[in-house]
């Protein structure tokens, strides 16, 4: 079938006008277009209703449906379905929900057939976009085992089911937060690729990705290709990421048999050569170097019978090296391209910034808090738990007796100078007295779920999501006003946002999203967007401090121009706090840095505690820090 291209676009675009139906009544609301390419669009939609869970739904365009596309297409549902089915799915496979035809009907009578699958919306980036907003920069091996992990443990259960996935790439490793840890998943199990040899970067041949698969792959009936021909492709993707450098890179005019005879008979990939690239926890220690390197060349192997047996074997053989690797102390921030330089030696074991930490509760909460904040002043804290609302008055914690809102709307609370708390969440915006007592501050909107809060002079700035106009809100609440709610479309989730001393509002969010927001909507601010950024705070001069997954740390200037700086952490930094030249930001597993000298050191917080940063407050004499088990440190200027 031949279809001019505006013909193409018109179909395109009338997606989005009427659902979509699916099995047993099911409808679509196709909204957003995430992607398009030579075979497909791909559209976020919402689940049965406009408003419902959002949902990912891939259409083959009606100009590659052939009996070849649509096998491959209908094979990558039949294979998710399958997966998904088993008695214990992997969190780490995107998950299958539908698929079906969907006939597009034209204004002049013309219908088009369009298959199509529903998947699992995966908040967040994926692996390409992170190496390539750092090129020649490597992963940190702590985090490279984490995600790596869950790769493996996916392909395992894949494997498991007689399943090659045979187009394991970076673009197809998603990564996303969940529970404040970081996921990846495997995705596009099959889905057939265009093969165009003059294309930069990755290629396809035969369904398969240039400079990833395997010899075997591109060997006609593809009769040895087995599970080892995923084992190859996952090593390759790890050198690459590792490296920040494609193992077999496609040069610009080479052709696509140039390629796959260097892959056959040329020098097998290693990260010995591309040591400027590792980061410092490798690059330090040359005889992990080596270990790793036996291994890969091992697994990219070009007869596959000459690599490990399994992806399991392979998998066993390299994970406690890159533990070994990730246990050294170093300056290295855990994502690729957060470090700009290294830290001194000097700077490593020289003392935080903030002077020696003394525990000022030791931590006696019933249970995990979910939320936490601190007065301005430090001396007076709140906790919110299932069980309810918690106050620590630099004693002891103690119960409120809340009323008047349900705990488990609740998603975060807020302290004012005043004694107050204010709790925010879906369709909550309540204020809380010493009695407990909550009033709205606001009139209830179901519609908003508000997310966080910040505490600037003379306003309170929260930052939410509305359900009806799918978007990110900011609200702006200052005494003796009514909340002015500001829709911000055409951004990622955002999940917090501060005001600077210069008066500009920045806000930042998911998939590395930061911005400053005016009059005509949000404007970016590029950094490299590699990870989500989860915290952000006004510093001195008119700058930001931006923290979030991973590690990542950015300074904001005055010229609202971002840059990546040194942090001695791989932990997801949730909470971040400012006042003069003292910045304080921490998150998982009781992790805190310092910054100093354009680099984030440890605070060394008492590591028995073992529990996860949830606010911090930073004042003239010092900080104060409250992790989720109720315990509350304090650090002096």
């Amino acid at each position: 079938m031949t279809i001019s291209d505006p013909r193409l676009r018109q179909i395109r675009d009338q997606l989005t006008q009427r659902p979509i139906g699916g099995a047993q009544g099911v409808s679509y609301h196709l909204s957003a277009l995430l992607g398009q390419g030579g075979q497909g669009w791909v559209y976020r939609a919402g689940y049965d209703e406009p408003d419902g869970p959002w949902v990912v739904v891939k259409l083959l365009r009606p100009d590659v449906v052939n009996d070849d596309a649509l096998a491959r297409f209908l094979r990558e549902a039949d294979v998710l379905r399958k997966l998904g089915q088993s008695q214990a799915p992997c969190p780490s496979v995107v998950r299958y929900f539908d698929h079906g035809i969907h006939r597009c009907a034209m204004s002049d009578g013309e219908v088009y057939a369009l298959p199509f699958t529903v998947l699992e919306y995966v908040h967040g980036t994926n692996l390409q976009e992170i190496i390539s907003g750092s090129p020649g920069r490597g992963m940190a091996p702590g985090r490279a085992r984490r995600l790596f992990r869950q790769v493996a443990r996916a392909l395992g259960m894949v494997h498991a089911a007689q399943i090659v996935h045979r187009d394991l790439k970076p673009s197809n490793l998603l990564i996303t937060s969940e529970a404040g840890n970081e996921v990846m998943k495997v995705g596009d199990f099959g889905l057939v690729k265009r093969f165009d040899v003059d294309v930069k970067g990755t290629v396809a041949l035969a369904g398969a990705s240039l400079g990833y698969a395997p010899p075997e792959q591109f060997e006609m009936g593809n009769r040895r290709v087995s599970p080892r021909t995923d084992l190859f492709s996952f090593a390759v993707v790890l050198i690459e990421a590792l490296t920040g450098r494609s193992a077999f890179p496609v040069g610009e005019r080479e052709s696509a048999f140039q390629v796959l005879s260097r892959i056959l008979s040329g020098p097998r990939p290693q990260l010995a050569p591309h040591a400027a690239c590792l980061s410092p926890e490798l690059a330090d220690r040359p005889e992990l170097v080596a270990a790793l390197d036996r291994e890969l060349l091992r697994a990219t192997a070009a007869d596959p019978a000459e690599r490990h047996a399994t992806l399991r074997d392979f998998w066993d053989a390299v994970e406690p090296t890159l533990r070994t690797a990730a246990g050294r102390r170093s300056s290295s921030s855990g994502v690729m391209g957060a470090v700009s330089a290294p830290v001194p030696a000097s700077k490593l074991d020289a003392p935080p910034a903030p002077g020696s930490p003394r525990v000022v509760s030791k931590g006696a909460l019933p249970e995990r808090a979910t939320a936490m904040t601190l007065a301005p002043d430090g001396g007076v804290a709140f906790a919110l738990g299932r069980g309810g609302l918690y106050r620590f008055d630099g004693q002891a914690w103690k119960r409120l007796p809340l009323s008047g809102v349900e705990p488990s709307l609740v998603r975060g609370l807020v302290a004012t100078p005043t004694g107050e708390v204010v709790l925010h969440g879906d369709g909550v915006l309540h204020g809380v007295g010493a009695d407990g007592r909550a009033q709205p501050w606001a009139p209830p909107d179901p519609d908003i779920s508000w997310v966080s809060a910040t505490l600037a002079p003379g306003e309170l700035i929260f930052v939410g999501q509305s359900r009806a106009r799918r978007a990110s809100v900011l609200g702006s609440l200052r005494p003796g006003l009514p909340l002015a709610v500001t829709a911000v479309e055409g951004t990622e989730r955002l999940l917090a946002a501060t005001r600077l001393t210069t008066g500009a509002l920045l806000a930042c969010g998911e998939a590395g999203e930061l911005v400053q927001i005016g009059a005509s909507g949000p404007k970016p601010i590029a950094w490299g967007r590699t990870g989500h950024l989860l915290a952000i705070a006004a510093g001195a001069d008119g700058v930001a401090h931006v923290v979030g997954s991973g590690g990542h740390a950015l300074i904001v200037t005055r010229e609202l121009e971002a840059r990546l700086e040194p942090v001695q952490t791989t932990r997801d930094l949730h909470a971040v706090g400012a006042h003069g030249k003292l910045v304080i930001a921490g998150g998982d597993d009781a992790r805190a840095v310092s910054r100093a000298d354009k680099a984030w050191m440890r605070v060394a917080l008492l590591p028995h505690l073992g529990a996860n940063v949830r606010a911090i407050s930073v004042g003239a004499g010092g900080a104060r820090i409250a992790l989720d088990d109720g315990a509350v440190i304090e650090a002096r200027g």
